[in-house]
This record gives structure tokens, C-alpha cells and sequence, in this order.
């Protein structure tokens, strides 16, 4: 089954097939179809600026997309500005950078309206409308303390294997200061990790994982004299480095 349609650039008629890909069709060839896309582009639309007042061209396509301002630098002064939004779930109203809520802002068929003042009314709101669970919106870490000032932070799942927590690098430091006792430790596990590269029965892991560094796509077979001699090397400066951090 084909249709009859009318092309845009030149107006000759042809045909097409019933079928949803060719219904969109504009023109009859490629050769029309780039010189109409040319015309597209050549056509400009008067905007005025929301931000300085500023009379503006822009392109159709620019227009179809939500055109609003007429530089980078009027846009990124507008994002400055906070913007009151209501949340869909609980219905307060919260203050946040239009950056953060770009997607709101949009023309009616790439706007979204469901807006909410956090993570938790996201997820109330999906499972009392849709009546499904989305895991990407669980949280699955826990709340601790911060082991200097006692800050309540939220941590991750799999950053919940240390025993210690700190809500800032300065909590870390200051913890550092008043224990000297865990630098001991620290240099001790060094001295330790030191022993450990020393011992023969390391030498066979270290070579391996230099040449997997430095040769990943050549086989142990494959090494020239020079290669070796090179990972030789590379080892040996490895323990001299490892051993000068626990002299410190």
C-alpha cells in the first residue's frame, strides 16, 4: 500500500510506503531534502532576551528547544537566582537553583511536572501512584557520627566497612593531631607491608604485576632482554620508595 504526498521543496507528488518510518517524509530525494534543511537554516526567528531585554535571532530549531536568552552569559546569570518550586508529594514549597530543576523550564512536551523537595517524596510519591517499589530511589547506607565532632552524616553501603568516619578532611587532621598513637600503628603495618615486598616468595607477584602494567598486551614469552630489565628496575625503584615512606 503506498501514499501520494507533495514535496516541500520542489512540489512535485510521490509516492510512499503506508508505513510509519515513510509517513514523515517531506521530499522526494536527497537532493531536496538538503536543500530544504539549507532553507532551515537560513531562517531566523526575533526573540527577545528574559533576562537583559536584548533583541535576538535564533533558529527554529533553537526556538523548538526552548530558546530564552541571548548569550552563555545572560543564561548562566539567570541560573544565579533561586526559584521557588512545590513539592508534588508533600506540597511544601522549597528554594533551589533553576539549574538543579532545568528540565521544569522546558516547552510543554519536554517539561516534566513532577517535582520534589527530596529523595524520600520521590519515593512515596512512585509507590502510592504506581504501586511499585524503584531500587534506584532506596537508600541502602546508614546514618553515623563523625568520630571527631559528632556530626550526624549519611554514609554509603559499601564506605560502611571502616570502623572510623569523618564528615570533613579538617575532622580527619584534627583526629590525627590529638591520636600520635595511630601513626605508630601506621608506621607499624608500613614496616610490615615493607617485610612483606623484601621476602623472596613476593618477587614472582611483583614481576607479574609490573609486566601487566608496563606490557599488558604482550605475553611473558614475548619480552625481549631490554623489557625484563626494565621490570627489574621498576621493581626494584618501587621498594626503595615503599621503604623511604616508612623510614618517615
Amino acid at each position: 500500500m503506498k501514499i501520494k504526498k507533495i514535496c516541500e521543496q520542489c512540489g512535485k507528488e510521490f509516492e510512499v510506503l503506508d508505513k510509519s518510518m515513510y509517513r514523515n517524509r517531506k521530499t522526494c530525494s536527497k537532493k531536496c531534502r538538503h536543500k530544504l534543511i539549507a532553507l532551515n537554516q537560513k531562517k531566523r526567528i526575533l526573540l527577545t532576551c528574559q533576562r537583559c531585554g536584548k533583541k535576538f535571532e535564533a533558529t527554529p530549531s533553537w526556538v523548538k528547544n526552548g530558546a530564552k536568552f541571548c548569550s552563555h552569559k545572560c543564561y548562566s546569570k539567570s541560573m544565579e537566582k533561586p526559584v521557588y518550586y512545590k513539592c508534588k508529594n508533600c506540597g511544601i514549597k522549597f528554594k533551589t537553583n533553576p539549574s538543579n530543576h532545568l528540565r521544569y523550564d522546558k516547552p510543554e512536551p519536554l517539561r516534566s511536572t513532577n517535582i520534589f523537595c527530596s529523595k524520600k517524596c520521590q519515593y512515596e510519591f512512585v509507590k502510592k501512584n504506581h504501586g511499585y517499589i524503584n531500587t534506584n530511589l532506596i537508600r541502602r547506607g546508614k546514618t553515623v557520627k563523625c568520630f571527631q565532632c559528632g556530626k550526624e552524616i549519611y554514609k554509603k553501603r559499601y564506605k560502611l566497612i571502616s570502623k572510623k568516619f569523618f564528615c570533613s578532611f579538617r575532622c580527619y587532621k584534627k583526629f590525627d593531631k590529638d591520636n600520635p598513637e595511630r601513626k605508630d600503628l601506621l608506621r607499624k603495618h608500613r614496616l610490615g607491608f615493607a617485610e612483606l615486598i623484601n621476602s623472596p616468595h613476593c618477587d614472582k607477584y611483583l614481576y607479574n604485576w609490573m609486566k601487566g602494567l608496563l606490557f599488558p598486551n604482550i605475553s611473558k614469552y614475548q619480552l625481549t632482554d631490554l623489557d625484563k630489565k626494565v621490570i627489574e628496575a621498576k621493581i626494584l625503584l618501587f621498594k626503595i620508595r615503599r621503604s623511604s615512606n616508612v623510614n618517615e
